[in-house]
């Protein structure tokens, strides 16, 4: 099944993967505060909408992620996206400095809402959202294969990254 698109930005793509039941956040750019406002408010309405409760949340593609935009994150909106009924997020962190050393500050541990744990690419992140049909937790998950991973890179059209465990956000 093809992604379908609910929401085209500068800063936020939402495309809802029905194959997985999950909807694809592609966030790209610079990440200013009033323009991450102004999208997540568009993102609270589509899981509203959707119903859909895991997010495959993508930053691969943002150029510069400012701490004030990361603490207005981890303060106000991810407990909102919970409010909304977002359930499980697998956050994969962007290649950009600001992006992967403020990614601590947005990890969410299990039982709150969003439970939001960090990958390096979109691979691992897919395993773990599809793992918790089965497992509902953060335990580690089994590698994806290289068919896989080449698959899941084709379908969201990103680059080969060597593959790894969760960054962060594990249980214990």
């Amino acid at each position: 099944m093809p992604l379908v698109s609910l929401l085209t930005s500068a800063t936020l793509d939402v495309h809802h993967d029905q194959a997985n039941n999950w909807l694809y956040l592609d966030w790209k750019g610079p990440q200013k505060l009033v323009d991450v406002q102004r999208a997540g408010q568009l993102l609270l309405g589509l899981i509203a909408q959707t119903g859909i409760s895991k997010l495959l949340n993508d930053s691969t593609h943002v150029t510069y992620l400012p701490l004030k935009t990361v603490n207005w994150v981890a303060q106000e909106f991810l407990p909102e996206v919970g409010r909304a009924g977002g359930e499980y997020m697998a956050w994969v962190s962007g290649r950009h400095l600001s992006c992967y050393n403020n990614i601590g500050l947005i990890v969410q541990p299990p039982g709150q809402h969003p439970h939001v744990v960090a990958f390096e690419d979109v691979a691992g992140a897919c395993v773990w959202l599809n793992n918790l049909a089965d497992a509902q937790s953060s335990e580690l998950v089994p590698e994806p294969s290289a068919n896989k991973a080449r698959a899941v890179r084709q379908r969201y059209r990103q680059p080969a990254v060597p593959i790894g465990n969760p960054l962060i956000g594990r249980a214990p």
